[in-house]
């Protein structure tokens, strides 16, 4: 497909979109404007393939303002599913599609809402201090102010490093050490996230920025699985190249401290 051919095609795409944002305004339903719509079924070439991945993510960011809140991958594909997109036999495929749309910068990262873990929220426990207590619980901790300045611990440092431990335990286990010298940690649980994934980019960039060696220390399990996660961290950063800009072939260090054969030993 010549470049003239792409411009145009993506102009149509562009068309096409401005028409249903258009048309939402006026009233009408997503239904009826996107129903049969061809954004994950039709079979064709690499570049064709490009160009309607893009009129995917356009589509889904018309959507996404209209609905006014982030959408699971899942959500988006039960949400697809009710305009005749996709059927339940899709929902990987479209979950896939939305992430790979993230990965090379057709989506904002954070598109989708990260799943979390299953916690009630809006609890509020009242304070049982009287007035007088609560009074002076606030001018001794106004006087105690200089404990809450936090200095930029990584001023002058050669490294900036992060952890990420494959479970939850080991956050636990390490979780003083790095609370003491101001070191980022979290579970990947298992496969990190492509938000987990984002996260830690940036930090990484700011630092690199700033002249610091970006370096990941990981600890994961002594299995085929484990030692998989942590032999294709670079790369699974490098799959968010397109969206970032950062390049973890370049400077990043990734130093696997655990589970390694000499310590089972």
């Amino acid at each position: 497909m010549k470049e003239e051919q792409i411009q145009a095609e993506i102009q149509v795409v562009q068309m096409r979109v401005a028409t249903i944002r258009e048309g939402y305004k006026k009233g009408l339903k997503f239904e009826d404007m996107l129903k049969n719509f061809p954004l994950i079924k039709i079979r064709e070439s690499r570049m064709k393939k490009q160009i309607l991945m893009y009129q995917f993510a356009e589509i889904l960011k018309v959507v996404g303002e209209a609905i006014g809140f982030k959408v699971s991958a899942r959500g988006w594909a039960y949400q697809l599913e009710t305009f005749g997109i996709c059927d339940k036999s899709e929902f990987d495929k479209v979950q896939k599609l939305i992430n790979d749309c993230r990965k090379i910068g057709l989506l904002p990262i954070d598109f989708v809402a990260e799943e979390t873990s299953r916690q009630f929220t809006h609890v509020f426990n009242p304070n049982k201090l009287t007035t007088q207590e609560a009074l002076l619980e606030y001018f001794e901790e106004a006087n105690d102010r200089a404990n809450y300045y936090i200095p930029d611990y990584w001023v002058d440092e050669k490294y900036y490093i992060q952890v990420l431990v494959e479970k939850i335990d080991l956050v636990t286990l390490f979780e003083p050490t790095c609370q003491n010298y101001r070191i980022p940690i979290a579970s990947s649980k298992g496969w990190s996230s492509i938000s987990q994934r984002w996260e830690l980019i940036q930090r990484f960039k700011y630092h690199e920025d700033e002249g610091r060696i970006p370096v990941l220390l990981y600890c994961g399990d002594f299995d085929p699985s484990g030692l998989k996660i942590s032999d294709l961290l670079k790369k699974n950063f490098g799959d968010l190249y397109q969206a970032s800009k950062w390049d973890p072939y370049k400077n990043l260090i990734v130093d696997r401290f655990g589970l390694n054969y000499d310590f089972i030993e």
